[in-house]
């Protein structure tokens, strides 16, 4: 690895088309070394094959990791007909995966990607939701959580670890500290010789952070500090609503889902 490698992080993109090629521009924009997808890159949203293909191509061209998630895995089990985890579902999900999986060739959706658990970049481990056992998909929302994360971490031989899977972004630097970063342009230098920190780059795809608003993390790695700038993605979210709201899904299931994109949702 070189002495400073830029890294460039989407998360949770569920089939928001619109929301994931933005975020790819923005992060060609800012320029990186390395792309890391992690994970979720359907369920939700309605551009199956939009998502699936604009991921491909940056991965083809690009190189990087795709991560595995959560809604990556069941469709796998779907696939190899488990589905005790789809059934215990809210209706509402369900219906969302269902829908998804009328539309996704199922079968080969597996072997679309050389899909990883995980991926260490130097000092830095990429994980879907947590630097725990695959498949642990145990959410990082407390400041136990994340104290927990950062022992792992550092009986692992990491200095930090980047999570997705709660569609929040955040970065955690320092016993109990949360470092909040104004949205684009700030950039928070930490020092891995003094701390072990967790980074979360918040979702393209369904963001839920107080505010809303789809965001991506632009890393610079190198030995003993990180630096982590959280980028704001704009696209027509009005475009990518109504899509849900003209989806074949029935009325209920599509107000859920357009509700995480009212402004200021925390759902």
């Amino acid at each position: 690895m070189t002495s400073r490698l830029r890294v460039a992080v989407i998360s949770d993109l569920h089939a928001n088309g619109r929301a994931v090629r933005a975020a790819l521009q923005l992060a060609r924009l800012r320029g990186f070394d390395e792309l890391v997808v992690l994970g979720d890159l359907l369920t939700y949203g309605v551009d199956i094959d939009a998502v699936l293909d604009a991921v491909a191509e940056a991965v083809s061209g690009h190189g990087g990791a795709v991560i595995t998630g959560n809604h990556d895995q069941l469709y796998f089990d779907i696939a190899a007909g488990r589905t005790e985890y789809v059934e215990r579902l809210p209706e509402w999900l369900r219906e969302s995966i269902e829908f998804t999986a009328d539309r996704l060739d199922i079968g080969s959706f597996s072997a679309r990607f050389p899909w990883e658990h995980e991926r260490s970049i130097g000092p830095v481990l990429f994980a879907h939701a947590n630097p725990f056992a695959y498949p642990n998909w145990r959410y990082m929302n407390t400041l136990s959580d994340i104290e927990e994360a950062r022992g792992v971490l550092a009986a692992r031989g990491a200095r930090a670890g980047v999570f997705g899977h709660n569609h929040r972004a955040a970065v955690h630097g320092g016993a109990g500290a949360v470092t909040e970063l104004a949205v684009s342009g700030e950039v928070a230098a930490l020092d891995l010789r003094e701390q072990v920190v967790v980074v979360n780059p918040g979702s393209v795809g369904q963001p839920r952070r107080v505010g809303g608003g789809a965001t991506l993390a632009m890393l610079a790695v190198d030995k003993d500090v990180l630096s982590v700038s959280i980028e704001a993605v704009d696209y027509d979210v009005n475009a990518h609503v109504a899509a849900l709201m003209a989806s074949a899904m029935t009325p209920p299931t599509r107000e859920k889902l357009a509700s995480f994109f009212a402004t200021g949702s925390s759902t």
